[in-house]
């Protein structure tokens, strides 16, 4: 990956545009007030059905992101000082 052009800066200013991800299940935990627990109320069934769908493919996602993450070669920072260990 940064053999390949891209920089330190150039990843950082990446992964700092990207937007938060709009999840339906998480719009209606917000909407649900803490009186009623953590089940929406008034909400259709298939409603509820898509967003734990939704909810549920996006943390499989996540956890695939970070098994592909974990396979990552390390990446020496030389450009980095770290004062606080004096080396």
């Amino acid at each position: 990956m940064f053999g390949s052009g891209i920089s330190l800066e150039t990843l950082q200013e990446c992964l700092a545009s990207i937007e938060p991800v709009d999840l339906q299940g998480m719009r209606l935990l917000k909407a649900c007030p803490t009186a009623t627990g953590l089940f929406p109320q008034d909400v259709a069934r298939a409603t509820v059905k898509e967003a734990v769908i939704e909810l549920v493919q996006y943390t499989e996602r996540c956890n695939a992101t970070v098994h592909r993450l974990r396979n990552l070669a390390p990446i020496p920072l030389t450009n980095l000082a770290l004062i606080e260990y004096g080396l």
